[in-house]
């Protein structure tokens, strides 16, 4: 895994990126539908810093593309006085949020792939999107998050292996 995350930091293409979700994905703890970055947020509204990279650490690699993850160790980081690691952190965030946008358009043709659903609303932010509603969406084998913005405008997430993955989760 070390490998992999290192190549696509260093360079961050769609190949990289998509050699690294194809292995988060594959791990039997991989769920897309996870507490662990609510329990990080608490952790930092309790300052308890290093509790949130603790949580972060023990979650891998379930939270490795999370921007919203990075950017809360970051700033755990910056709170224990340790500033050039929250920088990296800061920085693996904004890679995070990168590939995101470029792993689609966010049409129902060319949806945004993600892993978590937090990753979705991430990237309405950083689109200066707001969510009106949400619909999951059923497509054969596929399945969506269609997210109508406030503007009316919409935007697609692929989660088909959010939903594969907590299907095989049940199934035992």
């Amino acid at each position: 895994m070390n490998e992999l995350f290192v190549a696509w930091v260093q360079n961050p293409t769609p190949e990289t990126f998509g050699a690294l979700r194809a292995y988060i994905v594959a791990q039997s703890s991989y769920d897309g539908y996870s507490r662990d970055l609510d329990d990080m947020d608490d952790a930092f509204q309790q300052k308890r810093y290093e509790d949130v990279r603790r949580t972060f650490g023990s979650t891998m690699p379930n939270l490795l593309l999370s921007p919203a993850a990075h950017m809360l160790v970051s700033m755990s980081l910056r709170e224990d006085g340790h500033s050039e690691a929250a920088e990296m952190e800061r920085f693996i965030c904004f890679r995070c949020m990168e590939a995101l946008q470029a792993s689609g358009d966010g049409t129902k043709e060319q949806p945004y792939l993600v892993l978590r659903t937090t990753d979705e609303y991430d990237l309405m932010g950083a689109l200066g999107k707001e969510l009106a509603s949400q619909h999951l969406v059923h497509d054969g084998p596929r399945h969506y998050d269609r997210m109508v913005c406030t503007d009316g405008s919409e935007l697609w997430f692929d989660i088909t292996e959010m939903m594969d993955a907590m299907a095989r989760r049940l199934q035992g």
